[in-house]
């Protein structure tokens, strides 16, 4: 019995230093995170330290496994496995500090990308990319426009607004409101040109800039202006004479400066000035670089996407300063030709019957 006694006591502290080890043992319960793949766990230094009686390291030894000795103070806690914090709802702080450990302020940047883009627009550096490969038209037009947006005042009605590339010139108006058929560009009032969804005399000043070529009824559009407009407002019109197709199939007309004033005479409305958009060389400029640089792309084709882009990209920044250079010294010299009109109307305050 006293054999019996000891044999089996000898399998049950087997088992105890086998459930010890792989932390099973009731009241010493400890939880490791699994190991990544392709590494093998890391032990335990707690179980396989060998320590004095009563530590983590005692009776490996009777079941085969040697206990590694650990200095004092280096065995290392078990990981812990830990959730990501929850997003906050509210405004994100950044944290204290950040300016000194060299992490950059959200809002520095922001005014700064934000003040780096004012001056780019200011000085219609913006167009280089945006408006490609049509920097050169662009531009004169947004120069005519900034000449005249200090006469606006009031309501301006954006007739065809598109994406609104002329609104910041209108800060100073009382009330600002684009209109556009293409619902996808979220204009704030959606409909038509020649059906005008405003009541009489709503607007002090229209905007319709390269819209009346696009319209199969240039003069019922003219005439729907007059009537959205306050007696002694003011209209704000370009249009083009001589400019390749764009928007097929709804690209109609081009007009001459007679043809504009012919058709103000019947809608109503009085010209107060006309100016031309360019000239031969502007014009002859804008369409060579157009071509060269598309025909250029479609040349580099069998090279990288990106190399091929920066290299038309470069080609169409050289042509482009070279051409608006020489037209700003060479369309003095004929003043026939243009690439479109800006015509500056209003409606009269007195009208005849």
């Amino acid at each position: 019995m006293r054999d019996a006694d000891c044999q089996l006591s000898g399998c049950r502290r087997t088992r105890l230093a086998l459930r010890h080890l792989r932390g099973t043992l009731p009241g010493r319960r400890t939880r490791r995170c699994p190991a990544p793949r392709g590494r093998p766990p890391r032990p335990d230094p707690r179980r396989t330290a060998s320590s004095g009686p009563g530590q983590t390291g005692q009776g490996l030894g009777r079941i085969g496994v040697q206990p590694r000795s650990v200095p004092h103070g280096l065995a290392r806690a078990p990981r812990r496995v830990r959730f990501p914090a929850q997003p906050s709802r509210g405004r994100t702080k950044l944290p204290a500090g950040c300016r000194r450990k060299g992490v950059p302020n959200v809002r520095v940047l922001a005014r700064l990308r934000s003040a780096v883009h004012i001056w780019l627009r200011s000085h219609d550096l913006d167009l280089l990319f945006s408006a490609y490969p049509y920097f050169l038209p662009k531009k004169l037009l947004r120069e005519k426009i900034r000449a005249a947006a200090p006469r606006a005042h009031g309501t301006v009605l954006d007739i065809g607004c598109g994406d609104r590339p002329y609104r910041f010139l209108f800060r100073h108006v009382h009330r600002y409101v684009g209109m556009d058929l293409n619902a996808r560009r979220r204009p704030d009032v959606v409909g038509s040109a020649e059906h005008l969804p405003f009541r009489d005399q709503a607007a002090d000043t229209v905007l319709c800039t390269e819209v009346l070529e696009h319209c199969a009824e240039p003069e019922k559009v003219l005439r729907e202006i007059r009537r959205v407009l306050r007696p002694g407002g003011t209209l704000i019109l370009t249009t083009p004479m001589s400019w390749n197709l764009h928007y097929e199939p709804h690209d109609y007309f081009r007009f001459t400066r007679y043809g504009l004033a012919l058709l103000m005479g019947r809608a109503g409305l009085r010209i107060l000035s006309t100016e031309r958009v360019g000239g031969v060389f502007a014009l002859c400029g804008a369409r060579l670089t157009e071509v060269t640089c598309k025909t250029v792309a479609r040349a580099l084709k069998w090279i990288p996407r990106s190399l091929a882009h920066l290299v038309v990209m470069c080609l169409y920044v050289v042509l482009t300063l070279t051409f608006f250079t020489a037209s700003r010294v060479l369309d003095r010299v004929d003043r026939t030709d243009a690439i479109g009109w800006f015509v500056l109307a209003g409606r009269p305050t007195e009208e005849v019957p």
